[in-house]
């Protein structure tokens, strides 16, 4: 992983082209190890997700990709998405082929419901879902 001194072009080093020059010439590179979510949530025997927040510097779709959605399905997922066209991103896509709808998007964060809830919360309040 790439680590500056201004913490928004951290990323991993694979993504340092993507980084201005003058910026990638004070990189500071860790090594970090790398792990499916569902593989650390199993060994932290985690049984029950409320609450997932995802912001890995440019992997967040990688991380819910890495996810058993089987197994875990939080009840609120909050992502960081830099798509320019987010209301038809890869991450609303994906989260929309695992049973989530987009509900609420604040600058780079947009934050998904389960189908289930994201209706019922439209219904109840009189609110459409986003997507």
């Amino acid at each position: 992983m790439a680590l500056f001194t201004d913490g928004a072009f951290n990323c991993l080093s694979e993504h340092l082209k993507d980084v201005p020059p003058d910026v990638r010439a004070s990189a500071r590179l860790v090594q970090v190890p790398i792990n499916p979510l569902s593989a650390i949530l199993e060994k932290h025997q985690v049984q029950k997700v409320d609450f997932l927040n995802i912001d890995c510097e440019g992997n967040d779709l990688a991380v819910l990709r890495s996810n058993d959605w089987s197994r875990w399905k939080p009840l609120v997922i909050c992502v960081e998405d830099h798509a320019e066209s987010w209301q038809q991103s890869e991450t609303v896509r994906f989260l929309a082929s695992v049973g989530y709808s987009l509900k609420y998007r604040a600058v780079f964060s947009s934050v998904f419901l389960p189908n289930e809830i994201a209706l019922s919360l439209s219904k109840s309040r009189g609110l459409e879902p986003i997507v």
